[in-house]
C-alpha cells in the first residue's frame, strides 16, 4: 500500500496509515509481503535433537509441545542478512536475559 511513496514528504502519513491498517487486521492476521514467500524456519526435533530448516509452508508444532500446551516458552527473532546474523549478541544476551 506504501509503495512508491515518498517518505520524505509524507512524513509520519506514512506510519499513520500503516497504523490504523493494522489495526484493522487483529493479532491473527496479516499482510501477504512476497519478501517472505521463501522464508526457512529452524526446527529441532524433540526426540532425536535433529535440527533441519523447513520451508515455512512445512514448519509445524507439535500438539504435545509445553508451549502449545501450558502456552509457555520465548522466542527471539534474529535476522540473517548477508550470511550475518544481525545484532547477534544483543539479541542473545536478551534470549539468555529471560
Amino acid at each position: 500500500p506504501f509503495e512508491g511513496e515518498d517518505l520524505e514528504k509524507q512524513g509520519g502519513a506514512r506510519e499513520e496509515k500503516a497504523h490504523d491498517l493494522l489495526s484493522q487486521l487483529g493479532t491473527h492476521k496479516y499482510i501477504l509481503d512476497p519478501r517472505n514467500e521463501n522464508i526457512l524456519i529452524g526446527m529441532r526435533d524433540g526426540v532425536t535433537g535433529e535440527f533441519t530448516t523447513v520451508h515455512r509452508n512445512q514448519a509445524k508444532v507439535s500438539v504435545f509441545d509445553s508451549a502449545f500446551m501450558l502456552g509457555d516458552g520465548m522466542w527471539e527473532g534474529i535476522r540473517l542478512q548477508d550470511g550475518t546474523l544481525v545484532f547477534r549478541e544483543q539479541h542473545l544476551d536478551r534470549l539468555l536475559e529471560n
